[in-house]
């Protein structure tokens, strides 16, 4: 608020942080409401080498309804092991290498494809594998708040509706 305060605009700076802990919030009440546990996801940083999520993406995966038992809460994100990931078998794969545009994402996602047993993970064979834009999530900013509304989406879309300006920040793979 210090800073809309300076701005000599306190009042929409109020109002701003009320809309975001809204939308936040309402998704948070359409998961509870379902009583539906959260899905396993698997988000990926980086590609060659494979790595985790870390920092502060964790934290939104859970407020989208997701649990990736490799995301590094509060710390850099980490090389894992391939064998370890198809063990894994995640329900969903988010993909969003940091510094890359979507089409240099989408060459970088076929050493993906080529992977031994990629065509065997649940993700893929239920079409859940996406490709999102980077800046949704990378960025500390308010803008996470619309990263938290794409995976939510993207995750429950049987009850969570993907926001019509978020329709061009992803693709499925």
């Amino acid at each position: 608020m210090s800073v809309a305060k300076k701005l000599g605009s306190e009042q929409k700076g109020i109002d701003a942080v009320k809309g975001y802990k809204d939308r936040l919030n309402q998704i948070q009440r359409k998961l509870m409401e379902s009583n539906r546990r959260n899905s396993q996801v698997f988000f990926m940083e980086w590609i060659n080498p494979i790595y985790n999520s870390g920092h502060w993406i964790p934290d939104l995966l859970h407020l989208a309804g997701g649990d990736d038992i490799f995301a590094k809460n509060e710390g850099h994100s980490n090389p894992i092991k391939w064998e370890d990931l198809k063990q894994y078998d995640p329900e969903i794969i988010i993909i969003s290498p940091c510094g890359y545009d979507r089409k240099k994402a989408v060459e970088e996602v076929k050493q993906l494809q080529q992977l031994d047993g990629w065509k065997q993970l649940r993700a893929v064979n239920n079409n859940n594998v996406y490709l999102v834009d980077p800046n949704l999530f990378t960025q500390p900013s308010i803008g996470v708040i619309d990263g938290v509304e794409l995976l939510a989406a993207l995750f429950h879309s049987d009850i969570i509706s993907m926001p019509k300006h978020l329709t061009r920040k992803y693709i499925k793979i």
